[in-house]
């Protein structure tokens, strides 16, 4: 049958009226299906249709019967201009019904007008369009039941709902449904829009089958993917464009301790780089890279937000959408709970041996797991292991001692190991570049620790277990040395004859060394701890000592008795030809054969620490080619560090401190800070017990010095009209020093000059005048003779300049070699002389020895306040200088100063005062 379109039907149906002898003449509905041959029904609809469309006019002549003619055209001639108004009336209404002919026959969408019979619609008209896709040409369908037609068996109840919602009067904006095309049952969405009278209307339909398959597809891989994310073994995050957290999987939930009370984390909506764990790792920065297309991976310790410490390993990937960043996944795994981790490597390996099990479908998935598996994973036939597991079984009576003593049985099983397959990741961590290479190289990645984990593995997969997880070591091909964990697993399909075996390794060789380094941290903390206690009870104990013996017996005792520390000893002297034994702590005989005298040839910790002053560490002994002796007796006894400490008080040496540790890598920055103090507290110590014996002493080394020609050295042209005296000097701090004296007024300038031409005098200030004398203060920035007669136990008691030539009379405690001191003083002094040296007795006590007897009861502050003040004239009346003068020579506040002086006037009042 030639299909015709709808438009051919309703241009025969006009035609009958056209052929009449009267063309405007009524013809009734059976007229009308008898010219063309088609059932009254059919007809009746199509020329209601015309009649909607303006080319006909109809009207009742009785209860069941209707007339239908073509509207009369007026003759122009006839018409006027009346006639021609009708005619463009008429006009303007032909034109909308050909724009709507001209829509409806050629939108490329089905379409097809009905008007409803009950609830059944009936085809008025159907497009070009409606006949290809369902596949009924016009003259078919028109005036036929649509539902009849195009509804499938089975969706008949759709479509009378559909018609009664219609029928209704409820317009059907969009709904979706299944008709049976000329290519069998398709899904559509249909548009419908009704008449006003809700009598029938047109329906549109757009098909969708290709769309709704696309979009179950979608769902169905949308669906796998929440799937596999939910259920992943590992912390994900997603990160959108700002680096905000926007998604926490239940993994990552749980490794940060999301407590069960909550139903998200409070870190969603956070920017990464913000949450505390990342700033105070200083790990914020690494997540800015991922918005230059940067992959980052990360190892850090980490405490959540809700305080669960954990270490994490993980990998960020930058996403991309339609070329533009939109944000990152991060994976992460806690590295820091072993059950969890192996937990999860069981999990994944039975998850690996089921997808082997199932059809062909599941083998993309499983490559794809096994491939991009963020660990190493082998898949080996153990079969040939098994048979000889068994036989060895019945021939031996315990298998594990057998495979201990018989490295040969051993190495039979690993070779009856036969490789399937490895993946990527595998050759990376192995370093080998295919996997052939990776088989036939096995044997060298084996360490000792390999053979315990194969002897282990082999015991117990013969008693039974097919699920194990152990630590070993292995090498890389590149020669690298790795810690890992390895799980063995045996899916229950092959647990009789052990066909498929799966074997993971993780590296876990940064967790190692960082358990490592922690165990080392805790020591040292330990130690620093312990020798924080051990300094400070030095410091407290030396003060109570009366003699140097007694300092150098204590000190040693002390580090001895810690748990920290071996043995400790002290040997004595200013060079390193001159270092004699003290005295030694926790050990005995160490200091008979000299093994801390440094070897003149060598460069031993011991000379070090006299040449360079500063304390020296060897931290393994054992090891250190330099020790000398000292690494001998370390490599004899087990000790590993050793810390040498020079005993120096303001640059003198007194001699040497050693301590022995049997920690390997003793003595770090931190503890090495805090030992070296120790040196200073017992040089200190011994200094002020040597000052004090000098000044208390009623028999010293009195020596009289010069320096000849003292102006003409500095070329000074003028000499001194008289004496220059210098009465006090009197340290203030910071290596400075304040001098008194008196000078004749005309000695003024030259002073004046002489302070210019030393490097160590300072500003000049006169106190007073009187009778041609003045009193002055000279501020002496570290002098080179006061600092050195002082670091060598000496005072002055009396200095002066006459006719150009310095002299100074200094004391010594009896019996102290002084020539070093003069060879220090003469590398400032060339023209240094010493004049006389004798031994003498001073029957009274000067003011000033009860002032230096008393170190104990002033501090530092109090004396120099005390002194300056006297020597400045404060005390005078009316005062010399006043406190706020006297305060700024000494460089502190006048409520500094008057606070100094009234502490140190009571101690001293006390002293005289106070009964013994």
């Amino acid at each position: 049958m030639t299909s015709r379109s709808s438009e051919q039907i309703y241009a025969e149906t006009l035609a009958v009226f056209d052929r009449s002898e009267h063309q405007y003449e009524p013809l009734t509905t059976p007229e009308v299906a008898e010219a063309l041959d088609a059932k009254r029904r059919t007809v009746y609809k199509r020329l209601r249709t015309l009649v909607d469309r303006g080319e006909l006019e109809t009207k009742e002549t009785g209860s069941n019967s209707r007339v239908w003619w073509r509207p009369r055209c007026e003759s122009a001639t006839n018409a006027g201009s009346g006639s021609v108004a009708r005619g463009r009336a008429e006009g303007e209404r032909e034109r909308p019904r050909q724009r709507y002919r001209t829509l409806f026959e050629h939108l490329s969408q089905p379409v097809v007008e009905i008007e409803f019979e009950g609830l059944d619609p009936i085809v008025v008209a159907v497009n070009p369009a409606f006949e290809e896709t369902f596949g009924y040409d016009a003259a078919t369908i028109v005036g036929e039941s649509l539902d009849a037609h195009i509804v499938p068996e089975g969706h008949e109840d759709e479509a009378r709902e559909l018609n009664d919602r219609l029928t209704s009067g409820k317009q059907l904006v969009s709904t979706e449904v299944t008709r049976q095309t000329a290519d069998g049952p398709r899904e559509f969405r249909i548009e419908s829009a009704l008449y006003d009278d809700a009598s029938g209307g047109f329906g549109i339909y757009t098909d969708i089958t290709d769309r709704r398959e696309r979009e179950r597809e979608l769902r169905t891989a949308h669906r796998f993917s929440e799937e596999l994310v939910e259920n992943a073994p590992f912390g994900m995050f997603r990160l959108d464009e700002d680096l905000r957290i926007t998604y926490e999987n239940p993994r990552a939930e749980e490794i940060i301790g999301l407590p069960d009370r909550k139903d998200e984390s409070d870190a969603i909506g956070m920017d990464i780089r913000e949450l505390p764990p990342m700033i105070e790792t200083g790990q914020a920065d690494i997540f800015t890279r991922l918005q230059d297309g940067e992959t980052v991976e990360f190892d850090l310790p980490f405490e959540s937000i809700y305080g669960k410490s954990a270490y994490f390993t993980g990998r960020c990937v930058p996403l991309y959408r339609d070329g533009e960043f939109d944000g990152a996944i991060l994976m992460a795994k806690d590295i820091s709970e072993r059950k969890e981790r192996e937990e999860e490597l069981r999990r994944q390996n039975e998850r690996m041996a089921e997808l082997v099990e199932k059809h062909e479908a599941a083998e993309t998935r499983y490559r794809s797991l096994f491939e991009n598996s963020p660990v190493a994973i082998w898949e080996e036939d153990f079969s040939r292991v098994k048979e000889r597991l068994d036989d060895l079984e019945r021939e031996v009576e315990d298998l594990e001692a057998h495979l201990r003593n018989d490295r040969e049985a051993v190495d039979s099983l690993i070779e009856a190991i036969e490789f399937i397959d490895v993946n990527e990741n595998a050759l990376e961590y192995y370093g080998v570049d295919s996997k052939e290479a990776l088989f036939e190289n096995y044997a060298q990645l084996l360490t000792e620790e390999s053979y315990e984990l194969f002897v282990s593995q082999f015991v117990a997969l013969a008693d039974g277990q097919t699920d194990l997880s152990m630590e070993t070591s292995i090498r890389t091909l590149e020669g690298d040395r790795k810690d890992e964990l390895v799980h063995i697993a045996i899916p229950a399909a092959y647990a009789d004859d052990w066909s498929r075996v799966y074997v993971s390794a993780t590296d876990i060789t940064r967790q190692k060394e960082y358990e490592r380094e922690l165990e080392r941290q805790r020591e040292q903390l330990a130690a620093l701890d312990e020798l924080n206690d051990v300094v400070r009870g030095i410091t407290e104990a030396v003060i109570e000592q009366s003699t140097r013996e007694e300092i150098e017996q204590v000190v040693c005792e002390r580090l001895a008795a810690s748990e920290s520390y071996e043995f400790a000893w002290v040997v004595a002297g200013d060079s390193p030809t001159r270092l004699q034994p003290r005295t030694e702590a926790g050990i005995e005989g160490y200091l008979d054969d000299g093994s801390p005298a440094p070897d003149p040839d060598r460069k031993s910790p011991t000379r070090k620490a006299v040449e360079t002053g500063e304390i020296q560490v060897s931290q393994n002994l054992a090891t250190d080619a330099d020790g000398g002796p000292l690494s001998q007796y370390a490599r004899a006894h087990g000790y590993r560090s050793v810390a040498t400490i020079p005993i120096v008080h303001k640059g003198t040496l007194y001699g040497v401190i050693g301590v022995h540790s049997g920690r390997p890598g003793a003595f770090a920055q931190e503890e090495r800070a805090v030992v070296g103090q120790i040196g200073e507290v017992v040089g200190h110590a011994i200094a002020a017990l040597n000052r004090k014996r000098a000044l208390l002493n009623e028999e010293f080394l009195e020596i009289d010095v010069r320096i000849s020609d003292l102006l003409g050295s500095r070329d000074i042209p003028v000499r001194s009209h008289g004496t220059i005296t210098f009465d006090r000097r009197v340290p203030v701090g910071d290596g400075m020093y304040l001098l008194y004296g008196t000078a004749p007024a005309d000695d003024m300038d030259l002073l004046h000059m002489l302070g210019e031409r030393l490097p160590h005098w300072g500003d000049l200030q006169v106190i007073d005048e009187t009778d041609g004398q003045v009193r002055f203060e000279q501020e002496c920035p570290n002098p080179p003779m006061s600092s050195t007669v002082a670091e060598h136990g000496g005072y002055f008691e009396d200095a002066r300049i006459e006719d150009g030539t310095y002299r100074a009379t200094i004391y010594f405690p009896p019996g102290r070699d002084v020539r070093a001191m003069f060879d220090d003083l003469r590398d400032t002094y060339p023209g240094l002389d010493v004049v006389s040296q004798r031994q003498v007795r001073r029957e009274d006590p000067s003011p000033r020895r009860l002032l230096d007897s008393l170190p104990e009861k002033l501090t530092e502050r109090q004396r120099a306040a005390l002194e300056v003040g006297y020597y400045g004239g404060f005390f005078e009346w009316p005062r010399d200088m006043s406190g706020e003068e006297v305060a700024e020579s000494l460089g502190v506040g006048a409520s500094t100063f008057h606070h100094h002086v009234r502490k140190g006037e009571k101690k001293l009042l006390d002293a005289v005062f106070t009964e013994p």
